[in-house]
């Protein structure tokens, strides 16, 4: 059986890390060049956080209040009446590279957590600033 070379180990895993970072990249590019096209606007980190961390009024409910404020660090959600906590996993890039994993998953994700959360379907403006702040962090 033939070894491998130690540095055609580290090489393949650099071109690895970086293939894995560019499809990431390449997913949250091709949503908000979509968001894009539907609103005619760019997208706003800024208001992207404003809009996580706003409350619902009906309900008190926020993005925030499942997944921790700094996005970098994985959140924590109640379950069973409080008796349990199921970690959620940071939302920023640079902490979590599995945010942007299809594209698919990420319209899923948004509805669902959009109609829990704001009782309501977001708007592709919304979707987009959101996506604009979990990339900038």
């Amino acid at each position: 059986m033939k070894k491998i070379n130690t540095k055609y180990k580290i090489f393949s895993l650099i071109c690895l890390i970086l293939f894995s970072v560019e499809i990431y990249a390449s997913v949250a590019q091709t949503l908000l060049e979509k968001f894009e096209k539907e609103t005619g606007k760019t997208f706003s980190a800024e208001k992207g956080k404003e809009f996580f961390e706003q409350k619902n009024p009906k309900t008190g409910m926020a993005c925030v209040s499942c997944h921790n404020r700094n996005i970098k660090k994985p959140g924590k959600q109640e379950v069973l009446f409080g008796l349990f906590d199921i970690e959620v996993p940071a939302l920023s890039v640079s902490a979590n590279k599995k945010v942007f994993q299809s594209t698919k998953k990420v319209l899923k994700e948004l509805d669902n957590y959009c109609e829990k959360v704001r009782e309501r379907v977001c708007t592709s403006e919304e979707k987009g600033n959101l996506i604009m702040y979990f990339i900038s962090n």
